[in-house]
């Protein structure tokens, strides 16, 4: 229902929104993989105003690869606790 085809991220979380007016915050990880030991990985985040995007982070070599969901959302959680800015909080996410 929400991100109809040719809908950009930003308009999807509008419509989330518009859906479920508590929602603050939309999140999505990108993973790009290089191969099994090379990943890029970045993040955008929607805050009801702004589409924030982090810098794209290579991990070469990866030893253990971590998970893009739980592991990014607990430091997502976190630095939006700890941190009074969005775009640095999106980062220690990732």
């Amino acid at each position: 229902i929400f991100g109809l085809p040719g809908a950009t991220f930003e308009e999807a979380c509008t419509q989330l929104k518009a859906a479920f007016p508590d929602v603050r915050y939309v999140a999505d990880t990108h993973r790009h993989s290089v191969s099994a030991t090379h990943n890029d990985l970045s993040a955008t985040l929607w805050n009801g105003r702004d589409c924030l995007h982090t810098p794209t982070f290579t991990i070469n070599p990866i030893v253990d690869r971590i998970g893009g969901g739980d592991a990014f959302v607990a430091g997502l959680l976190y630095g939006l606790q700890t941190f009074s800015d969005d775009t640095r909080a999106l980062t220690f996410g990732v």
